[in-house]
């Protein structure tokens, strides 16, 4: 008797193509040597941390978010806290990620994938 397996570790194909550019691990290209890292999961949360370990500064202890893309915006929730609807742009074959707040042009953030 054979038994297969198939799929397994598999990313979610519920994602939308432009939902699986963000999955996996994206870290702030910032000359300190605490950046900001973001881990996108296919199940729909995200890990924000700095420096890979600790909560960022002025958000709340829990360091995994809901996150979505709605009306082709970013949106990181904060349960209790607020939500981030943010400007995105991919670049360098989907290497780079660019978030700003919605609205602003002056508040660029870029990421490069890990």
């Amino acid at each position: 008797m054979n038994v297969g397996l198939s799929g397994c570790n598999q990313v979610n194909d519920k994602l939308y193509p432009e939902e699986k550019r963000f999955i996996g691990t994206w870290k702030e290209f910032h000359p300190t040597d605490n950046p900001h890292i973001y881990e996108f999961f296919s199940n729909g949360t995200v890990r924000a941390s700095q420096d890979g370990s600790i909560p960022i500064p002025g958000y709340p202890t829990q360091l995994y978010y809901p996150w979505e893309l709605k009306d082709r915006k970013l949106v990181i929730a904060i349960p209790g806290y607020m939500s981030s609807i943010l400007d995105y742009h991919f670049s360098n074959n989907d290497t780079i990620l660019i978030i700003s707040p919605t609205g602003t042009t002056d508040q660029n953030v870029t990421f490069i994938k890990q």
